[in-house]
């Protein structure tokens, strides 16, 4: 595992919450960053719907935590709507959505160039943001993976873009420690693992796949898996065409 995600374990490190807002009254939503903590005028006993995208703190404040949108319960079961922004993108969210068809991820990814090189299997874009390369890999029309390459002058920028959007975890496999990230606070409620490592000199890559559940989940890392680094290689060659 690359010395970039070691990196990112230093840094202060939110996914949707839910969205019923029958007790919401007249409320308007309370904006954070990451790491930001606010105090919520007039109320006790907070509680919040998703601890992943902020949480309430012992002082009666709400912090940022991850990147995206939930709500508060305040004392009265007042529901106030939390939004946490991002200060880093170094391109635009992949589209995650394990088992999705190509037809989806085309609709929704917008940033970059699709190459002519994309096919049946691979949807390719070029020039994402400071994404060289953000590829989705499909198996019968449905999405298992992404792959991102980017520039190793962004390091910083990118481990502070992840690590605002994931949880950095320890995961043991043959003896060994590897730092991962996933979607969740714990890892049976992750859906996405994702893996970060130095393809070479110049080049970071960055394996996005659905969260292993199978009882063999620990040898599905993606920094050990043959078509995982199989389709690294084809794409770091591509791009160094």
């Amino acid at each position: 595992m690359a010395l970039a995600i070691i990196t990112v374990f230093s840094l202060t490190f939110i996914s949707c919450g839910g969205d019923d807002d029958d007790d919401v009254v007249n409320k308007k939503p309370i904006m954070l960053y990451v790491g930001e903590e606010t105090r919520v005028p007039e109320t006790t006993n907070l509680e919040s719907e998703n601890n992943f995208v902020a949480f309430a703190t012992s002082n009666n404040k709400i912090k940022g935590f991850h990147v995206g949108e939930t709500f508060v319960k305040t004392d009265g079961n007042v529901r106030i709507p939390i939004i946490v922004n991002w200060k880093y993108k170094t391109h635009d969210d992949p589209v995650i959505e394990w088992g999705c068809s190509q037809e989806y991820v085309r609709a929704r990814h917008k940033q970059g160039t699709l190459s002519s090189n994309s096919d049946s299997k691979n949807l390719v874009y070029e020039k994402a943001g400071h994404a060289d390369i953000i590829a989705y890999s499909f198996e019968n029309d449905k999405l298992e993976a992404v792959v991102t390459f980017v520039s190793t002058k962004w390091t910083l920028e990118y481990c502070n873009y992840l690590v605002e959007r994931f949880l950095v975890v320890p995961y043991n496999y043959e003896n060994e420690t590897y730092y991962v990230l996933i979607d969740a606070l714990e890892k049976e409620n992750a859906k996405t693992l994702i893996s970060l490592g130095k393809y070479n000199s110049n080049y970071l890559s960055c394996i996005y796949t659905k969260y292993p559940v199978s009882s063999n989940a620990k040898a599905r890392l993606p920094q050990r898996d043959k078509s995982n680094n199989t389709k690294i290689k084809e794409i770091a060659e591509y791009l160094n065409k």
